[in-house]
């Protein structure tokens, strides 16, 4: 598979990052409740932004032919390839 592009992947990759590091401070930083329920909320987000930001970027898959050809396939159409494949199992 190849990356559309990788610098979605890189700002979410960050945006966990970051969140993740105020939550190992959260006690220095004493937060009230409602804010470490908006960290907790924003550490949720950014992880499922991060996992689409992959989704979304690695879309098309290549494979090498038995003639030494690339061929492409979007990651939609092998999802659905592999679910037929199992129903038939």
């Amino acid at each position: 598979m190849i990356a559309d592009t990788p610098h979605p992947m890189g700002d979410e990759a960050r945006k966990v990052l970051a969140w993740r590091a105020i939550d190992d401070e959260a006690m220095e930083l004493k937060l009230d409740e409602t804010q470490r329920r908006q960290l907790a909320e924003n550490i949720q987000k950014s992880k499922r932004d991060l996992k689409e930001s992959v989704w979304r970027s690695f879309k098309h898959v290549f494979l090498l032919g038995k003639n030494n050809v690339f061929g492409m396939l979007t990651l939609v159409s092998c999802i659905r390839a592999l679910r037929i494949a199992r129903s038939k199992t």
